[in-house]
């Protein structure tokens, strides 16, 4: 018997069909696979505008903090290739006490994909430490007169009898004076340290003892009272410090700073200088009183405030009697240890890691010092964001 045969006619439209189903499901994972690789891109290129995004916000932040005076707006482009970023920088509206506040907005662009930050921003002092402040012991041997600032030591400190707060340049006002360096944490000056406090009779809070003129002071014997430790300015702090430095082949001479000697503004012809004031960061080398900072600077506006840091130790004058003092407006960050051996003048703020005086130290911080504070010190603080 002959088996069926099916019609030959059928044959060709059924290989038709299956490779038409073939073909359309092939050109359906290419269309498939290509917009992957679209989306994929399209990702990729949306990722890498929000990274420039945020690179141009910290440039522009950079920039607020040295290159641009309170208050002043500016824009920046910086590009390679398809991949860039533009910044504008606007002053928003505060009071004549409060941080400047200022909008930044930056766009980051690679390729066709770009992202848009806004960034409300405070220019606050908080860069660099404030008042007197020393990250171990404070030894005084001479006189101690400080307005505006209390003492914060990580350490201990000893002659405390030395240390006499002024308000208006009178050691004798019979209110306590306000605490400018840290309002926050203390209403009046005082001293105040991690360690304990000793006087010409021991330890001013062993039992027994209520010294009314240093009722304020605090130590480990008070652990009810706030106490902020001191630190010294971390590598990237210093790092940027170093980077709008005037030349140190301009600033040290055979170990010494001479401060009278200094440029009284800054150039405007160097980008890198800050608006504002002058910084120098040297370095002690291998000399036993580390640098020697000498000379005086004459006060604003003649000459502009000025920000000396010294990586290492420092004495201020020298050791030998007859070397002369030092005075300047701005601040002193000293990263090892400092020893006034003659007398300092500094109207601003001083850091160290420890100090020992030997000389009078006269430190002042005006009320208003955080609307102008020295060049180093302001920082950019995030209130609000938006993509």
């Amino acid at each position: 018997m002959n088996k069926p045969v099916a019609p030959a006619g059928f044959a060709l439209p059924a290989v038709l069909v299956v490779i038409a189903l073939a073909s359309s499901l092939t050109i359906t994972c290419v269309t498939m696979v290509l917009a992957a690789s679209r989306i994929a891109a399209g990702d990729a290129g949306a990722r890498q505008a929000y990274e420039v995004a945020q690179a141009g916000f910290a440039d522009a932040c950079e920039q607020l903090r040295w290159s641009w005076p309170l208050g002043r707006e500016g824009t920046g482009v910086v590009a390679a290739g398809d991949v860039w970023y533009e910044t504008r920088a606007t002053s928003l509206p505060s009071s004549n006490d409060a941080p400047a506040r200022m909008l930044v907005t930056s766009v980051g662009h690679s390729g066709s994909a770009s992202k848009v930050l806004t960034t409300e921003v405070a220019l606050e002092p908080t860069g660099l430490p404030a008042g007197l402040t020393v990250a171990g012991d404070i030894e005084a041997c001479a006189p101690v007169t400080i307005e505006g600032s209390g003492v914060y030591a990580s350490g201990d400190v000893s002659g405390r009898q030395l240390i006499t707060f002024a308000a208006d340049g009178s050691p004798t006002s019979p209110q306590p004076p306000p605490d400018w360096a840290d309002g926050e944490h203390y209403l009046t000056v005082a001293v105040h340290a991690a360690g304990q406090i000793f006087d010409e009779k021991g330890e001013e809070h062993d039992p027994g003892r209520q010294p009314a003129t240093t009722s304020a002071d605090t130590d480990r014997h008070t652990p009810a009272a706030t106490q902020p430790l001191p630190c010294a300015p971390d590598e990237m702090t210093l790092t940027s410090l170093a980077a709008h430095a005037l030349p140190v082949s301009s600033v040290l001479r055979d170990g010494v700073v001479d401060v009278g000697g200094l440029p009284l503004q800054p150039s405007a012809g160097d980008a890198t200088m800050p608006g504002d004031g002058l910084v120098i960061v040297v370095g002690a080398g291998g000399s036993d009183e580390g640098v020697r900072l000498v000379g005086n600077r004459p006060p604003p506006p003649v000459a502009c405030p000025l920000t000396v840091v010294v990586i290492g130790d420092a004495t201020a004058g020298a050791a030998d009697q007859g070397s002369p003092s030092a005075t300047w407006w701005g601040s002193l960050i000293v990263t090892g240890g400092l020893v006034v051996a003659n007398p300092l003048e500094l109207h601003g703020s001083l850091f160290a890691r420890h100090l020992i005086i030997v000389a009078p130290l006269h430190l002042e911080l005006e009320q208003a010092w955080r609307l102008d504070p020295p060049p180093g010190y302001l920082s950019t603080v995030v209130i609000a964001r938006e993509w």
